[in-house]
Formats: structure tokens, C-alpha cells, sequence
């Protein structure tokens, strides 16, 4: 407001910069703060990895239509998709790829379809790295927490109610076949 009142702008605060020349820091692929309160909700350490997967899989689906109504230059389709890949990385802590969906949905209708080939590959790309990365979280996180593969019983239950074999249902170690061992 002063800069645009004629008065100095105060020492250390950013100058205004003109529409859309926004300047500023990278944008980080995933806010790994968002991702550790996500962990914190759940009731298992199962919960966020399975969080991510499905996080994963719906986004592959959405950016299949994304793809499709840009291929056929069907705005409306692009901007719902768009918005539903939007929301869902806001939830998960993917920056970067909400950053990319809500600069992208600005974008007039034109330039949407004289841009088509070149979003899906931004989005794509985007995409990429944010699987890339909650990838690399959820590993960092296993590593964290020992990084060893604990076996079912006395050991693992000390640590988590899970346990490693997906058949068995958590807090049902007894039926789990390490557990007679």
C-alpha cells in the first residue's frame, strides 16, 4: 500500500511485482509438516502409507482425464478434473503440484486450449514428482523407525498394532503366522 501511496516501501518487505511476474521461493514438491500431521491422525503407522497410495492411484486416474479433456479441448472437463487434483494434493502436502492446478485454473479458456499438449506434460511432470517424493518420505519414515521389517509378536507389537503380512487385519496378531513361532 505504500509502495502504490508513493511512500517508501519499509526496509526488508517485498516490492509489488506486476500480475502475473509473481516472484517468489520455490515452492516445495511436498510439506513435509503437512505429511507428519497426516501421520499424526492416523491410528497405525500403516495409516499414511496407505493414505499416499490412495492419494496416488485416484490422482492417476484424475490426470487420465485431465489428459482426455485437453485432448479434446473440452474446458469444463479440464477445469473439474483440474480442481479435484487440486484439492486432493492441498490435503496430501503436495505444494507444488497444488501450486501448478491453481495457477493453471486461472487460465483463460483460449489459452487452455492453445496450451493443451504443454499442461498435461506440466501436470505429468508435476505429477512425477510428488509420487517421486512421498516415495522418498514414506521410506525416510521407515528407515526412522528402525528400518528393520519387525516380525509379528512381542517385538513389533511394542512398537505398532500392524502387523507386516497384508492378509492379516490390524490388532489381529494372533492370526498372523509369525506369531507361532
Amino acid at each position: 500500500i505504500q509502495v502504490w501511496a508513493g511512500q517508501p516501501a519499509k526496509p526488508g518487505r517485498a516490492e509489488p511485482t506486476p500480475r502475473g511476474t509473481r516472484k517468489s521461493a520455490p515452492v516445495a514438491i511436498a510439506n513435509a509438516d503437512t505429511l507428519s500431521h497426516l501421520e499424526a491422525l492416523g491410528s497405525s503407522p500403516a495409516f499414511l502409507e496407505k493414505l499416499i497410495r490412495v492419494y496416488l492411484a485416484d490422482n492417476t486416474a484424475l490426470l487420465t482425464k485431465v489428459e482426455a479433456a485437453l485432448a479434446a479441448r473440452n474446458v469444463s472437463d479440464f477445469r473439474s478434473a483440474l480442481h479435484a487434483v487440486k484439492g486432493s494434493s492441498a490435503s496430501m502436502g503436495t505444494d507444488r503440484l497444488t501450486q501448478l492446478c491453481n495457477d493453471l485454473g486461472k487460465l483463460s479458456d483460449a489459452e487452455m486450449r492453445l496450451r493443451a499438449g504443454g499442461l498435461a506434460d506440466s501436470l505429468s511432470k508435476a505429477f512425477s514428482a510428488a509420487r517421486a517424493e512421498l516415495e522418498r518420505y514414506l521410506r525416510s519414515r521407515q528407515q526412522s523407525a528402525g528400518g528393520e521389517q519387525l516380525q509379528c509378536g512381542p517385538a513389533r507389537r511394542a512398537k505398532t498394532d500392524a502387523p507386516h503380512h497384508p492378509q492379516v487385519a490390524a490388532g489381529e496378531l494372533a492370526a498372523c503366522p509369525c506369531t507361532s513361532r
